[in-house]
């Protein structure tokens, strides 16, 4: 068994026994491993924290404590890099007699570079080249920044692939992505900008894995500690985990269980509420003793379709009735023969409705038809076959007396939209005002709205 597979082996007992201390040491290096996995990987200000990760200790190239303080300062001070920066290349050979070091065989493997102490190698004047381009940065002078730094890029030739990784290096991609930006060349300060990133994400792994690496040495030497105990132990573990899971299945078979019967209550209560949601709906909506509408359903509902008639030009007719003799049935039978009378009347007409009719409820022995789509003729139609069926029906089946069947019947008043005002309350008054004229001529009489109407105006002009 070789060392990956062994680790998850002792992992996974590990986990088994619950061992508290190993168990804190591991939650420990995950942690970490997790905080190296989001080192920022896009902005170039993000650079300086990276740097302070471990990174390779071997660089082809010296670079001198001037060049790399230097290089820090110009972020915060272009100013006093510059002047420091004249006053270094004085101490030093000038830029354009710069006899540059290459790398060699030897360089990779660490070896010191040849030459004397105030030349500058490729390195440091790769560095220099940044430098200078952020002075120019600061003082808006951007095509003179990009020349700097493709000067650098010419550079990289010669530098090994190890060192241009470095955060320090890598900037030049994020400083040419900004000058070009502030060029208006936004198709070179892309490709800088994902040439940027690409190289730090590259740098980022190599640190990453090294770090992974040392905690991943760290927990070898960890688990060989522990080795000899988890090992003794196994058997146990095993035993323990099947029980567990044994455990947990009946928990969860339990669980079910409670949940369906959870649902099917739910359920159940749900479909009560909602028949008794539609119970209470039927009766805010029908009169009790009759079933039919009642006044503020008719109210509502009648509006409506009032409105609806008269956007629409078409007919529309309202019927009102009385019961004659109730308030005689009510003091010589009592209440509840009356109730019993208005709940037949109103069986009764119900049947000789249309299904779009509006029948409703008032008061005590009031009630009201609308008739949408019917005119006045076909309105006073309904009215004959309903004071009919009423008059002729037989009320002994009631258990009342056979002389008092014969006195039940209907005053009714008819109103036609065109004969009143075409709101409805005005429609509501004046089936009214003809029902109260029908029941002042006697019993099972109809009275027409428009001949009130006629007969008022003949007696105004014979007046």
């Amino acid at each position: 068994m070789d060392k990956r597979q062994a680790k998850f082996q002792l992992e996974y007992n590990v986990k088994c026994v619950l061992n508290v201390n190993f168990a804190f040491k591991l939650f420990v290096m995950l942690l970490l491993t997790g905080l190296i996995a989001f080192v920022p990987q896009t902005t170039a200000e993000q650079v300086n924290d990276v740097e302070d990760v471990t990174h390779p200790s071997i660089t082809p190239y010296p670079i001198t404590v001037a060049i790399e303080q230097l290089s820090t300062l110009v972020t915060a001070d272009p100013q006093q890099t510059e002047q420091l920066l004249v006053t270094f290349k004085l101490a030093t050979t000038t830029l354009a007699g710069t006899h540059f070091v290459k790398p060699t065989l030897s360089d990779n493997k660490g070896s010191a570079h040849k030459g004397s102490a105030n030349k500058i190698n490729t390195a440091e004047q790769y560095l220099l080249y940044l430098i200078e381009a952020q002075i120019k940065q600061f003082y808006q002078q951007h095509s003179q920044a990009i020349s700097l730094l493709n000067q650098a890029k010419k550079l990289e030739t010669t530098i090994t692939e190890q060192q241009l990784n470095a955060p320090v290096f890598i900037n030049l991609y994020a400083l040419l992505a900004k000058s070009y930006v502030a060029v208006a060349d936004f198709e070179q300060a892309y490709q800088a900008k994902k040439r940027y990133i690409e190289k730090f994400a590259r740098y980022s792994d190599e640190v990453k894995e090294e770090k992974i690496a040392l905690l991943t040495q760290e927990y070898e030497i960890a688990n060989k500690v522990e080795a000899n105990t988890l090992l003794s132990q196994q058997n146990e573990v095993k035993t323990f985990a099947l029980a567990k899971v044994k455990k947990e299945q009946h928990h969860q078979q339990l669980l079910f269980l409670l949940i369906t019967i959870g649902v099917f209550i739910f359920v159940v209560l749900f479909l009560r509420q909602l028949s008794m949601a539609k119970k209470l709906l039927l009766l805010s909506r029908t009169d009790r003793l009759t079933g039919i509408i009642n006044r503020a359903t008719f109210f509502v509902e009648g509006k409506v379709l009032l409105e609806q008639m008269v956007i629409e030009q078409k007919e529309l007719s309202l019927m009102m009735f009385t019961v004659d003799c109730f308030h005689d049935i009510n003091n010589d039978y009592g209440h509840a023969v009356g109730d019993k009378v208005l709940s037949k009347v109103g069986h009764l007409v119900a049947e000789t409705m249309r299904a779009r009719d509006l029948f409703a409820r008032l008061d005590q022995d009031n009630f009201v038809i609308m008739l949408p789509d019917t005119d006045i003729h076909k309105a006073k139609a309904i009215a004959v076959r309903v004071m009919e069926k009423i008059s002729r029906y037989d009320f002994t089946e009631l258990e009342l007396e056979l002389e008092l069947s014969q006195d039940i019947s209907l005053s009714l008043g008819v109103v036609n939209i065109k004969d009143a005002s075409a709101n409805f309350d005005g429609l509501i008054h004046a089936a009214d005002l003809a029902r109260y004229h029908a029941k002042r001529q006697g019993n099972n009489q109809m009275m027409n709205y428009a001949t009130i109407n006629e007969k008022q105006e003949r007696r105004a002009n014979s007046k």
